[in-house]
This record gives C-alpha cells, structure tokens and sequence, in this order.
C-alpha cells in the first residue's frame, strides 16, 4: 500500500510526488505528480499499491525509494543514534538491509585496514548542519 510517509520512485528511476491515497475512484485512489525529461511533472491516478495498470507490471509503476540508495563510497556524513546527540562525522561505506552503514571511527574505504563498520540510524549529507549542532 502507497503510504504518504514514504518516498517513491517509478520503476525506471523517476521522482515521484505521492499528492494523495484517498481520491475518489474506485480502482486509482492514489494521485502522484511523475517527472519526464526536462523536470516537468504529469499528475497520475495510481492504484493503492501503486500500479499505473492494475493488471501488468509498467515503468510508471510506483516502488519504494530510500535516498540513502544514491549515497557514494567515501561520502562524508553527519550521522546520530539518538535525539539529542551530537553529530559523529563518518564516510559512507554502504546501504545494506534499509540501514546506512559508514567506516568506523571516521575512517574511509582507504584509511580502513578491516572494513569495519556500523549502522545509524539518522544520516544527512548536509554538512552545514553541523555548526548548529542539529
């Protein structure tokens, strides 16, 4: 089921704007703006598990999107456990079961003698968050 919560991408790789689950059609309740070529948008009725075409598999067709999907090897991170700690700055090292796994002790792919590593649970790439404290 498409939930308002999540990201969603197309099939092939397209943005998704997930606008509503709730319109009034019987088979397409979910309303999504898609984007073509160009950055523009076209709004589409999708059906609750986000199926362009309720009977067969399309590119259009809508699956879940983790952001953490696109992170490189090496990117530098801000990374937290809990609401209230501080940033800990950590490379990406890889995307494994839903979970953002970065080097130990700020170490990189190529600093790291045994590829240790550990998972977090809140991550951002925006480094200037970093002089606010969060």
């Amino acid at each position: 089921m498409i939930d308002m919560k999540k990201q969603y991408r197309t099939r092939d790789g397209r943005k998704v704007r997930v606008l509503a689950t709730d319109a009034n059609h019987p088979n397409y309740p979910v309303v999504a703006l898609i984007e073509i070529p160009g950055g523009e948008e076209f709004a589409s009725h999708m059906s609750i598990d986000g199926r362009m075409l309720i009977h067969c598999k399309n590119n259009s067709d809508l699956i879940e999107y983790n952001p953490a999907q696109d992170l490189k090897v090496d990117q530098p991170l801000l990374v937290f456990n809990f609401l209230g700690a501080q940033f800990q700055r950590r490379h990406f090292a890889e995307f494994k079961d839903g979970e953002v796994w970065c080097f130990d002790n700020g170490q990189t792919s190529f600093t790291s003698i045994d590829g240790r590593s550990s998972s977090w649970r809140n991550w951002t790439d925006d480094l200037t968050l970093e002089k606010d404290g969060k």
